[in-house]
């Protein structure tokens, strides 16, 4: 899906009490002067999967979701090269339930704050993504700018080469629960704001992936782990992988 201009919303709009589901889908090139460049979800129910979102710019976002009153998952995305001034890829406005998992936020920048996410009075729970080479040119929260009052849960999580920013930025009442996540090379420090310094039981290694180069192009990398990372079998023990190992860490 790819639309050029866009208003309040680029690609794809999700009004009031829908229930909509997105698998297998490509988002590319759109553009919003305002909210959600390839995707604007308002006060609905939203689950996307298997899709890519790649070089769209909204001023919030290259998605945004306000005030959703349901659940809304996330599951095995790609996001890359998007742009915005506030949120990279996504913008989180006043939403209670959103789950994240097994995605890959790269290379992704926020103009001003929020290299891939900027969360806003919301609760995001966050299982086994990669988030690496994400900007923030103001130096707030290379991977993620969490303001207002907000609940993070991060658990296998790996956070990796944050560009002009810190990993993540905590600002104002920001509580969190983070696990077995994995923290790298992030510009200035990992965690900056209300809260410094990664909190025990996670790590700071390289993940060593099979193929990865800070070049700014998502598709000559492979984000897996490679055989030699100490981050496989090196997850939350009590999550499995389906062979019956324990769970590896990152997507």
């Amino acid at each position: 899906m790819s639309k050029k201009p866009g208003a309040l919303h680029g690609g794809l709009f999700v009004d009031s009490y829908s229930d909509v589901t997105v698998s297998n889908s490509a988002f590319s090139g759109n553009y919003a002067s305002n909210y959600g460049g390839a995707l604007y979800a308002y006060s609905s129910d939203l689950e996307v999967s298997d899709s890519t979102f790649v070089d769209n710019y909204g001023y919030y976002g290259a998605v945004y979701l306000q005030a959703m009153y349901g659940d809304d998952y996330f599951f095995r995305n790609s996001f890359c090269h998007n742009e915005s001034e506030y949120g990279g890829s996504l913008y989180l406005n006043d939403v209670s339930s959103a789950y994240f998992g097994n995605n890959i936020l790269q290379d992704n920048q926020a103009n001003v704050l929020g290299g891939a996410m900027y969360a806003y009075n919301s609760d995001p729970s966050f299982l086994n993504n990669t988030f690496v080479e994400n900007i923030s040119s103001d130096d707030g929260g290379g991977h993620l700018y969490l303001d207002g009052s907000v609940t993070i849960s991060s658990t296998n999580d790996i956070f990796a080469w944050a560009g002009d920013g810190d990993g993540i930025w905590t600002n104002g009442g920001t509580s969190y629960n983070i696990y077995y996540s994995d923290f790298w090379e992030n510009n200035a420090t990992h965690f900056d704001g209300q809260f410094t310094g990664v909190p025990a039981t996670n790590y700071e290694v390289d993940p060593l992936f099979v193929d990865y180069t800070a070049d700014g192009n998502c598709g000559n990398d492979d984000l897996h782990l490679s055989d030699s990372s100490t981050l496989i079998d090196a997850g939350h023990p009590s999550l499995l992988d389906e062979d019956g190992s324990t769970s590896d860490v990152g997507a």
